[in-house]
């Protein structure tokens, strides 16, 4: 449970109210009111006006798809900016800064929206990297997709100096990221990263992409956000220099997919 401020009487007097997400906490201040954290962000009966404020058409565009779970959970979903009009309560911090939080984006953009594919959680991490290493200046990602993930990062290299390498295997970005691209810091590499000599095994797998190697050996923070993480972690962690940063994007709660690259890394030398 967290306080919270009393909502204007115009919402105490409909269902967002009477639904009993708050709770008076001390009479002697009545605008303190203690909300409870298992009460839904937003009603049922709102959740689907709260859905329709989405752009379905860019969700449905996203590579993969979209975790459903995400759109019809009101305490994910109903953190969105264009659905606050319906929240029972003030939301804490902590749903906030939640990794699957949908309140926080980049750019003004929804952390959801397929050119994007980098939330507010996402970008508080990378921030917390990027402070913690201040003089490091060379940033590799596999990954390059929709781009918006890629001038954030590439912005933050130029302005200490640095710069980033981005690859994919192809073209891919936004228009709205190709309008503010800067090839001077965010440099486009169009390379196959899964290069392999033959099968590639579990601790046995040997990059044949010398140009991608090259990259990796040089650079100070590698983020893996491509479409077969695991071999490319297996491929490419021998290369990162002593002192360097890698960290792989889309990881859940799953303890077996925290060993699927755990064990790689720990291979390698690298430290958690």
């Amino acid at each position: 449970p967290f306080f919270v401020a009393k909502p204007p009487l115009a919402l105490q007097d409909d269902h967002k109210w009477k639904g009993g997400a708050w709770k008076e906490y001390w009479s002697g201040n009545p605008g303190v009111v203690w909300a409870d954290a298992t009460e839904p962000l937003i009603s049922m009966a709102d959740l689907a006006d709260c859905q329709r404020a989405f752009d379905w058409k860019d969700v449905k565009e996203m590579p993969g798809g979209v975790r459903q779970d995400t759109f019809s959970n009101p305490n994910l979903v109903g953190l969105s900016p264009r659905c606050y009009q319906y929240w029972r309560y003030q939301p804490s911090w902590y749903q906030y800064t939640s990794m699957y939080s949908a309140a926080t984006g980049n750019f003004g953009l929804d952390a959801y929206a397929s050119s994007v594919m980098m939330n507010g959680g996402d970008k508080l991490f990378l921030d917390f990297l990027l402070m913690s290493e201040p003089r490091k200046t060379m940033f590799a990602e596999f990954g390059t997709a929709g781009g918006l993930t890629s001038i954030y990062v590439g912005i933050a290299m130029a302005m200490r100096g640095g710069r980033l390498y981005t690859f994919d295997i192809l073209d891919t970005r936004k228009p709205e990221a190709k309008v503010v691209w800067n090839d001077t810091w965010m440099v486009r590499m169009y390379e196959d990263i899964l290069e392999a000599a033959g099968p590639c095994r579990a601790f046995s797998c040997t990059a044949t992409n010398l140009k991608v190697a090259d990259v990796i050996r040089q650079s100070d923070f590698w983020l893996v956000d491509n479409g077969i993480k695991d071999k490319e972690v297996f491929l490419y962690a021998k290369y990162l220099k002593i002192g360097g940063l890698a960290f792989v994007h889309d990881m859940y709660s799953d303890p077996e997919q925290y060993d699927l690259f755990d064990q790689p890394f720990r291979y390698y030398g690298y430290e958690a």
